[in-house]
């Protein structure tokens, strides 16, 4: 799974039947699934972070004038 490779790549690579191998990919995923915390423990901390909005290839119906370079953020 870390490689990408197809389940039947799997397969071969471990040496079972690409159907074992498909079962196995699947409870492995859904094991992760259930592994989540229900509550987070401790203090947590959050900060904010700005993402300037892409346009990137709109040639029309641009709110705003574009950019040369990147850009800093209007305040």
């Amino acid at each position: 799974m870390i490689d990408g490779v197809s389940t039947a790549e799997a397969a071969k690579r471990c040496g079972v039947h690409y159907t074992t191998a498909f079962r196995r990919r699947h409870r492995f995923l859904e094991a992760l699934a259930k592994d989540t915390p229900q509550t987070l423990p401790g203090i947590l901390g959050g900060d904010e972070m700005v993402i300037l909005k892409s346009f990137k290839g709109k040639r029309s119906a641009m709110p705003r004038k574009a950019r040369k370079r990147g850009g800093k953020l209007a305040t």
